[in-house]
C-alpha cells in the first residue's frame, strides 16, 4: 500500500531509525513465553503484560538506552496484544514458528474490564511512537485500526480517555528525562490504575446528532471541559505523579 519506490525508500529508512526488529523481538519473545505459561487464564488486566515487559526494559536498560527499550516494549505489546500489522513498523519481529504461535492476549484481556479500551490504549501508544519517528503516513494508516475498532458505535469519551492515556504513556516512556521513571513505577505491576484512569461518568455511544446537540463540536467549551477532566484524571495517576 506504500506505492511508489521513493515512498518505500523513505519508509524503510524510517524503519531503520526505529530499531529495531531485533530489540522488539526480545520483548515479543518474552510476551510469547508469558502467554504460553498463562494460557490457561488468558484473561484479566492488560497490566499483567505491561508489568513484566517494563521489568525487562528496566533490566536491559542497565546496558542499553532506556528510551529504546521502552519503545521496543510498547511496540511488542502492540503486536502481541493489539494487531500483528504493527510489525510493519519495525521489520520482522516474529521469525519462524513464532509467527504462527497463538497470541494469548485475546478478548479476555482488557483495561477497565474492556478489551476495546486496551486496544485503544496500546494502538494509540504505538501510533504516537510511529508519528514521533517520522512515520506520519504510517501513523495515519494505523489510525484506521482505532476507527475500525469502534464498530460504528458512536462517539465515546471513554474511548478518547483510553486513547489519551496511551499517548501520554508513550510520551513519558520515550522521553529521556522520564524513561527510567516509567520503568521504576511500572516494572512488575499488576494494577492497571497505576497508568490507566477511571472512565466512570463519561458519555459514549453518542450518535453524530446527539454529539452535536450536547457538545456542538470539538472546539466548544463543553467538549473541552470533558477533555480537561480526562487529562486531569490521567495527571493524577501514580505514573504521572512520579509513583
Amino acid at each position: 500500500p506504500l506505492g511508489d519506490p521513493e515512498r518505500v525508500h523513505v519508509y524503510y529508512a524510517a524503519l531503520a531509525d526505529l530499531g529495531r526488529s531485533e530489540r522488539v523481538h526480545v520483548y515479543y519473545a518474552a510476551l510469547a513465553d508469558l502467554g504460553r505459561r498463562s494460557r490457561g487464564s488468558a484473561s484479566g488486566s492488560f497490566a499483567r503484560f505491561v508489568g513484566p515487559m517494563f521489568a525487562l526494559a528496566k533490566e536491559r536498560s542497565a546496558d542499553h538506552d532506556p528510551v529504546e527499550e521502552n519503545r521496543a516494549a510498547l511496540l511488542a505489546l502492540a503486536i502481541y496484544c493489539g494487531n500483528p500489522l504493527f510489525e510493519n513498523m519495525v521489520g520482522e519481529v516474529r521469525p519462524g514458528a513464532l509467527r504462527y504461535e497463538p497470541r494469548y492476549c485475546g478478548r479476555g484481556v482488557g483495561l477497565a474490564g474492556r478489551h476495546d479500551l486496551m486496544l485503544h490504549f496500546v494502538y494509540s501508544a504505538a501510533i504516537k511512537i510511529a508519528a514521533d519517528s517520522g512515520l506520519s503516513f504510517l501513523a495515519g494508516e494505523l489510525k484506521e485500526l482505532i476507527d475500525a475498532n469502534g464498530g460504528g458505535s458512536g462517539f465515546s469519551f471513554v474511548d478518547l480517555a483510553a486513547d489519551r492515556a496511551g499517548i501520554r504513556f508513550a510520551e513519558m516512556a520515550t522521553d529521556p528525562v522520564s524513561a527510567r521513571d516509567v520503568q521504576r513505577i511500572v516494572a512488575g505491576i499488576t494494577d492497571e490504575t497505576v497508568f490507566f484512569p477511571s472512565t466512570q461518568g463519561f458519555n459514549e455511544g453518542l450518535s453524530d446528532t446527539a454529539f452535536r446537540r450536547r457538545y456542538g463540536d470539538v472546539d466548544s467549551a463543553s467538549y473541552r471541559t470533558v477533555v480537561a477532566e480526562i487529562d486531569a484524571r490521567i495527571d493524577a495517576l501514580p505514573l504521572h505523579r512520579g509513583g
